[in-house]
C-alpha cells in the first residue's frame, strides 16, 4: 500500500513507484531495469540501495522515468558537420562565436530549391539547422512516430563559447535549439523521417529519397545507414510537410509539424550532471515546470522551476516532471555524461578525436500525443563522438 513507501510513496505491482529514497532504493539487480545494477555506498544494497546504468556513446536520451514512453535510446544522426568561429582569445584560448552560413566553407554539394543551403546546415548562427534529420520512430505505437529537425534558436549566447588551445577541451559551446517535431508515423512508421538511400555518404546526388515530398528524386545521404530509418538528408524534407518543406521559425501547427520543442542544448568535452530533487508532487524531479494540477496542464509558455515556490501564476503552483526519475527509471537519482578532450595542443590543424557530451532539460510540447509518448517534460542527455579540427 502507499503508506509503506514513505513520503510522497506510491505503490505498484507491490514495488514502491514513487516515496522517499529509502523506501524506492533497489534491494537486488532484479528490482532494476534491464542493464541495470543495484549499488550503494556499502556495495551490498542493504537500506535501500540505487540502480544505476550506463548512457550509451553516439545515443540520445529523453524523457521522465514512466517504462511506458518510447523505447530508448534514440539514435543519433552521424557525420554532422558544424564550424564554429574564433573571434578572440583570452590567454592564448580561444572563444568561440557564430558562424554564418556564407563563413561555411564551401562549395560542398548543391541542394534542392526549397531546402536549407550547403552553409545553413553547418553554421551556428539563428535559423541554421543542427544535424541531419533525427528519426524518433515507436515500434510500440507506430502512428506516433516522429521525425525531428535541429534548427539553432535565436536566444542570447546563441554559437558562443570557449575552448582550451593546449588540450581542445571545449569548455562549453551554447547551441540552443528549436527543435521542430513532425508527427510522421502514420504515413511512414518505420523510417519517419524521408531518408536517402542507394547513395554513398557525401556524394553528391548519389542517393534517392524515399517518401516525403521528393519521393524519388536524388539527393546527398549526410548520415551512414544507421537502421531501417537512416541515411536521412536534409534533402528529403519530412513527410507531410507543410508546403513540401521544413517550417521556418515555430509556426502554427501544419501538415505533419506539430510544433517546436526548445532546447538549451550547451555541449562541453568535460562532465554535465543533472541531480533530481523533491516537490511537493514528485521524489524525483530533474527538469520542472510549473503544473496546474486542477486542469492537469503546464503553464505556457513553458515555466522551469526547481521548487513549488517558484510556481506563483494561477493555478500553475505545481513544480513537476511527467514522472519520477529519467529515460524510463523512475528511481533514477542523477544523470551524468563525460565527454573526452583531444588532450593535445589543436594549432597543428589536424583532425583530433574528440566527444562533446550535453546534459539539458525538455520541455512540454502541449501534445496529447508527444507528451506521453516521450515522457516530456523530462530531462535528455546525448554524447557526440567526433573529431575537431582548427582551420588557420
Amino acid at each position: 500500500m502507499a503508506s509503506d513507501c514513505g513520503t510522497g510513496g506510491v505503490c505498484t505491482a507491490g514495488r514502491c513507484s514513487a516515496g522517499d529514497a529509502t523506501h524506492t532504493g533497489c534491494v537486488t539487480n532484479a528490482n532494476c531495469s534491464v542493464g541495470q545494477t543495484c549499488t550503494d555506498s556499502d556495495a551490498d544494497c542493504t537500506g535501500g540501495g540505487v540502480c544505476r546504468g550506463h548512457l550509451d556513446c553516439t545515443a540520445l536520451y529523453f524523457g521522465a522515468g514512466q517504462p511506458g514512453g518510447v523505447r530508448l535510446p534514440g539514435t543519433v544522426p552521424d557525420y554532422g558537420l558544424t564550424y564554429s568561429k574564433v573571434a578572440s582569445c583570452t590567454a592564448g584560448n580561444p572563444n568561440l562565436t557564430p558562424t554564418l552560413d556564407t563563413d561555411v566553407p564551401g562549395p560542398g554539394c548543391p541542394t534542392p530549391a526549397g531546402t536549407p543551403t550547403y552553409g545553413q546546415r553547418h553554421c551556428t548562427s539563428p535559423g541554421c539547422v543542427y544535424g541531419a534529420p533525427l528519426a524518433i520512430p515507436n515500434p510500440a505505437s507506430p502512428a506516433i512516430g516522429t521525425c525531428v529537425v535541429n534548427k539553432i534558436a535565436d536566444r542570447p549566447g546563441v554559437g558562443t563559447g570557449s575552448a582550451v588551445c593546449s588540450t581542445g577541451a571545449v569548455d562549453s559551446l551554447l547551441l540552443p535549439l528549436d527543435s521542430q517535431v513532425y508527427l510522421t508515423g502514420s504515413s511512414e512508421p518505420v523510417r519517419v523521417c524521408s531518408t536517402c538511400v542507394g547513395g554513398t555518404l557525401g556524394v553528391c546526388g548519389s542517393g534517392t529519397c524515399g517518401g516525403g515530398p521528393r519521393d524519388g528524386l536524388p539527393c546527398t545521404p549526410e548520415t551512414s545507414a544507421l537502421n531501417a530509418s537512416y541515411p536521412t538528408s536534409h534533402d528529403c524534407p519530412p513527410p507531410n510537410a507543410p508546403g513540401d518543406q521544413i517550417v521556418s521559425d515555430c509556426p502554427e501547427a501544419s501538415g505533419s509539424f506539430i510544433g517546436c520543442l526548445p532546447v538549451d542544448f550547451n555541449l562541453s568535452s568535460g562532465t554535465q550532471t543533472l541531480t533530481s530533487f523533491a516537490t511537493a508532487a514528485q521524489a524525483r524531479v530533474f527538469c520542472g515546470f510549473c503544473f496546474d494540477a486542477i486542469s492537469g496542464g503546464y503553464e505556457s509558455p513553458p515555466h522551469r522551476c526547481t521548487a513549488d515556490t517558484d510556481c506563483t501564476n494561477g493555478n500553475f503552483t505545481s513544480c513537476r516532471q511527467h514522472s519520477n526519475g529519467a529515460f524510463r527509471n523512475p528511481f533514477a537519482t542523477s544523470i551524468s555524461e563525460t565527454g573526452t578532450p583531444p588532450n593535445v595542443c589543436i594549432d597543428d590543424g589536424a583532425s583530433h578525436p574528440e566527444t562533446l557530451v550535453s546534459a539539458f532539460c525538455i520541455p512540454p510540447s502541449y501534445d496529447p500525443i508527444i507528451d506521453p509518448s516521450g515522457e516530456l517534460p523530462g530531462p535528455g542527455a546525448v554524447a557526440l563522438p567526433g573529431t575537431a579540427k582548427f582551420i588557420p
